[in-house]
Order: structure tokens, then C-alpha cells, then sequence
């Protein structure tokens, strides 16, 4: 069955969350970990799949604190 993403039981869900928020600025999977109150992980299966569907894409990516470490992607739909 294939998800209808104009449903307003989509725009309720995570996903429908998810791209709600990404349609006003670029985020981070931490940034929308923090406003959504999910864990880094299941943001990252979410947006996995809304990658797949084409509704969002990396844009890039910003350094994070002092430099250290891998830099966090930037998202958008």
C-alpha cells in the first residue's frame, strides 16, 4: 500500500513531522532528535526512508563543536 503524504495522518507522524520541519530550515539529525524528543537512531531510519521516497536530502554538512569528529549532514526537503 503506498503512503498518501498529503494525508493528514502523515503530516501528524514522525515523517510527516520530519518533513514539516525540514520544510522550514535545514537540520541536523540532532537538531531534530532535540525538537522532536526521538533518539538520534530513530531519526536517522526515519529520514532513511523519506530519502528513499525523494521527500528529503542532504544538503551538506556542518562541523560540529570543536571540529572533532565526523561532520553532521544537514538536512531538507
Amino acid at each position: 500500500m503506498a503512503t498518501n503524504y498529503c494525508d493528514g495522518k502523515f503530516l501528524e507522524s514522525m515523517r510527516g513531522q520530519i518533513v514539516t520541519l525540514l520544510g522550514r530550515s535545514g537540520r541536523t539529525v540532532e537538531e531534530l532528535a532535540r525538537v522532536l524528543g526521538f533518539t538520534d537512531n530513530g531519526v536517522r531510519a526515519h529520514l532513511a526512508v523519506l530519502e528513499r521516497d525523494g521527500l528529503v536530502r542532504q544538503r551538506g554538512s556542518v562541523r560540529r563543536g570543536s571540529g572533532r569528529g565526523k561532520p553532521a549532514y544537514v538536512y531538507t526537503s
